[in-house]
């Protein structure tokens, strides 16, 4: 492995980094609040809000938490040696070690070398103080627990995941490239030994023949003026949490000792060179301590906690659409209205990073018969610059219409002499009982059924009828009969004529006329009567007088 030593910006480069959160950008003074120290950081920003001034902060001084409103806040706290503390490395953990040879666990570092808290906040810059909305910038505060000699603290920005097992101490990555990524980058910020002044180091993870490692960046001249900002405190810096258990009495207050915190902003999107790179994710930070700015002889030491999953990658595409449900019965003309307005439905929130490809397949032209029900469901899928893709799925639906139901009476076989009242009655409901329901735009051809003869009593009837029933999407029939039996023929008998010569007598011209009358007889037809009572009397002495 390559040896060599990293150049540094020595000096503190404090200044105000123009981001959004805090409120009025973030100070890089070495103090841990707002509007301090006057008169230069008046009305900007800080850890921790503070009178005098409109600069904000990012955590509550009283209860330390980070305020509700702001994403991307971490505030770790790590035991001291001795206490145990549990997030030491062990063994030899050397900076271009594959992380998987990592191991944490109890154990002591080097008082230089112990860290105990550390607070990160990720934000975007702020136009209104010169900052590009676009650029990611990264604010980190660490500290150390003596000042008595030079100390490193590492902020490892990581484009792949990498994970610590908090109950083995091991770690798994995901970088590609020996665990990590080429690009990967390295801001380590040395407390130089008795002094004032915090030196930066860059460092790039790089292919280097055939092996990958971190590679120093040129840092003379400066050429990161605007993108990083690193100070130690000069000064004695009080804050709202336990500092190495240093307690000012008089102040109420935890503080540091001159050189022992320091603060750092850095321009990520510039430090990566996001405008070259649109599909840059920054998956894991990882803060920990070292023992010197030498790459491959420099050992970890100690880290206040896992390292920090930020998962902060280039917003995906984001599709929407709608489902559609269409009457039914609704017409061509309405259907395919409403086809049109629900395929403009398909539309792009976020196109992501630009070019756009959508990669699903044409919408369908309607099809033969769509009014009596159809569903589709289309699936709009787009995939942006970076591969990363996004999905709507609606569905189109024409309802069917209610299935056609054709109802025919029963056949209706009346018998002969049937009243006329009756066959009426009963031919009504005969005819009311062809039905039909169901389909769109119902037709039938009810009117069509054939008429009861006036007099169906006597000559009865013999009907058929084909009921056909029609809708946009079906056609039925059904056949049914009605039937009156015709009355039989009237049938009406006379006697013969009787002449009976004079002197017959009395008795035998009763007995003929008694035979007489019998013989008029009749039959068939219905509610027959006759006039059979009519028939002239014998007279009673026919048989003088004659008859």
């Amino acid at each position: 492995m390559i040896s060599f030593t990293s150049a540094a910006q020595t000096g503190n480069i404090q200044g105000v980094a123009p981001v959004q959160t805090p409120a009025g950008g973030f100070g890089v003074d070495g103090d841990a609040f707002a509007n301090t120290p006057a008169p230069g950081y008046v009305n900007v920003g800080d850890w921790f809000e503070n009178p005098g001034g409109t600069g904000g902060g990012l955590f509550d001084p009283v209860t330390g938490e980070p305020y509700a409103h702001l994403e991307y806040m971490w505030f770790m706290q790590d035991s001291l040696s001795g206490d145990p503390d549990f997030t030491t490395f062990l063994e030899s953990n050397k900076i271009n070690d594959h992380p998987r040879t990592y191991k944490v666990g109890q154990g002591n570092a080097p008082n230089k070398n112990e860290i105990q808290n550390v607070g990160v906040h990720f934000t975007y810059g702020d136009a209104g103080l010169g900052g590009d909305p676009g650029d990611l910038w990264c604010l980190a505060a660490a500290d150390r627990e003596v000042t008595n000699g030079s100390s490193y603290i590492d902020f490892e920005y990581l484009q792949n995941t990498l994970l610590m097992d908090e109950t083995t101490g091991l770690f798994t990555t995901y970088g590609p490239d020996s665990g990590r990524t080429v690009g990967d980058v390295l801001v380590t910020v040395e407390y130089t030994k008795g002094g004032v002044a915090a030196n930066v180091i860059v460092n790039e993870w790089t292919a280097v023949g055939d092996i990958f490692e971190y590679v120093p960046q040129p840092t003379s001249p400066w050429p990161y003026s605007g993108v990083i900002y690193a100070t130690v405190n000069t000064d004695v810096t009080y804050v709202p949490f336990p500092a190495y258990d240093q307690w000012d009495v008089a102040k109420g207050m935890w503080f540091y000792e001159i050189n022992q915190w320091c603060e750092v902003a850095v321009n990520l999107s510039e430090l990566f060179h996001l405008d070259e790179n649109p599909c840059f994710t920054l998956a894991t930070l990882f803060v920990r301590t070292r023992t010197s700015g030498s790459s491959d002889r420099s050992e970890l030491k100690d880290l206040p906690g896992p390292p920090i999953q930020i998962n902060i990658e280039s917003d995906p595409p984001v599709v929407t659409c709608g489902d559609k449900i269409v009457s039914a019965c609704t017409n061509l003309a309405g259907i395919s209205g409403d086809y049109e307005t629900w395929k403009s439905g398909f539309e792009v929130l976020d196109f992501g990073i630009e070019p756009l490809d959508t990669i699903s397949p044409d919408f369908p032209a309607l099809p033969a018969g769509v009014e009596c029900g159809w569903e589709y469901t289309h699936s709009f899928i787009v995939e942006d610059y970076c591969g990363k893709r996004d999905t709507a799925t609606c569905t189109f639906t024409v309802l069917a219409p209610d299935a056609l139901v054709i109802n025919c009476p029963d056949a209706v076989d009346l018998p002969k002499c049937t009243s006329q009242s009756t066959i009426d009655a009963d031919y009504a409901n005969w005819v009311a009982g062809f039905t039909s329901s169901g389909d769109c735009n119902l037709d039938d051809n009810i009117e069509a059924v054939p008429a009861l003869p006036a007099n169906a009593h006597c000559v009865g009837a013999d009907l058929s009828f084909t009921y056909i029933a029609t809708g946009d999407c079906d056609s039925k029939e059904c056949t049914s009969t009605f039937k009156v039996a015709a009355a039989d023929e009237l049938t009406i008998n006379c006697p013969a004529a009787v002449d009976l010569p004079k002197c017959t007598s009395q008795s035998t011209i009763d007995t003929d006329y008694a035979a007489w009358v019998a013989g008029f007889t009749s039959s068939g037809d219905c509610n027959l009567d006759d006039n059979i009572e009519a028939v002239p009397a014998l007279p009673a002495n026919a048989h003088c007088v004659g008859a």
